[in-house]
């Protein structure tokens, strides 16, 4: 099977489509047959060397990519819900897995996958699993209480675009900050209040929600500059460790580590096939085009996923 693999960690290594042994999936396990697989601002950092110490792969063969939508196309022992030739998507929790998404074949736990639905296309199914499952979770760490107003930074993005839905579908009330061009974009996800970015942006938000909120999802990495926002009780979901303040009395926060769950993935996909909930449009590459796609995500004013078509 052809990967596009990472010989060496650097930021400007190669991105090479190379042919690998065809993975077998094990007891309790999927191999799918990739169809399109998402390309995110975490595989660039993937290439630089970021998880090294952590991850499973080691060069010269690593395989960037944490989503993907495809096909099933083997099961292993004891797989009986995923009959071959299901359409599926599904998150890989990549620091412990074989491979990333960024391959024709895959293997992964049956319990990733979700299936997808008809009315989603591949292309844009690949771009779902990883920013829609972390904005769940981060609103689910929030443990919202009725009535409760949350405001998610970054809203215009991948994840806070997410954030915004699936927080509001709480019957929150949504405060978002994004750029002043995204307003009418941003409202039309759910957000009640919106704050227009400056270069100034805690002071901005501590002028236009002078009584503070109950929760924030932190997208746009502003940590230690708007906690203070948060009334006594409430909540703080940080993207990343390093971004993300540490506790004040009367102030719980969460360095969220998204998760693989195929029945939340199942549910969102379904929400989504029903139009209940809004996706970016995609652009497409093909997989031996892939360092065109690492360079297409440092390019400003982008709202679009990106995906690898094997």
């Amino acid at each position: 099977m052809r990967a596009l693999t990472i010989p060496a960690y650097g930021e400007t290594s190669p991105l090479i489509l190379t042919e690998l042994a065809t993975p077998e999936p094990g007891p309790g396990e999927v191999r799918v047959r990739v169809e399109a697989a998402g390309v995110n601002p975490v595989d660039p950092f993937i290439r630089a060397g970021g998880f090294a110490a952590l991850a499973t792969q080691q060069p010269p063969q690593v395989v960037a990519g944490w989503e993907l939508a495809g096909v099933v196309d083997a099961l292993g022992a004891g797989v009986t819900e995923w009959p071959v030739g299901t359409a599926v998507v599904a998150l890989i929790d990549w620091i412990g897995a074989r491979s990333g998404a960024h391959a024709e074949q895959v293997v992964l736990p049956a319990d990733h996958l979700a299936a997808r639905p008809d009315a989603v296309a591949s292309t844009l199914a690949s771009t779902v699993p990883l920013n829609a499952l972390t904005a769940h979770q981060a609103v689910a760490e929030l443990h919202l209480a009725a009535g409760a107003t949350v405001l998610v930074t970054g809203a215009a993005g991948a994840v806070g675009g997410f954030a915004v839905q699936f927080a509001a579908g709480t019957g929150a009330r949504v405060a978002a900050l994004a750029g002043p061009e995204d307003e009418q974009a941003v409202r039309q996800l759910g957000a009640e209040i919106f704050v227009g970015r400056t270069e100034e942006s805690a002071a901005t938000l501590r002028a236009a929600l002078p009584d503070g909120v109950d929760g924030i999802i932190d997208a746009a990495l502003l940590g230690e500059s708007i906690i203070d926002l948060i009334r006594p009780g409430g909540a703080f979901v940080g993207l990343t460790p390093p971004s993300t303040p540490s506790p004040r009395v009367g102030v719980r926060t969460h360095a969220l580590n998204v998760h693989a769950d195929g029945r939340a993935l199942a549910t969102i996909m379904d929400a989504i096939a029903r139009g209940e909930v809004t996706i970016r449009e995609v652009e497409t590459y093909p997989a031996a085009e892939g360092a065109a796609a690492y360079a297409r995500l440092a390019k400003s004013g982008r709202r679009t996923g990106i995906s690898l078509l094997f």
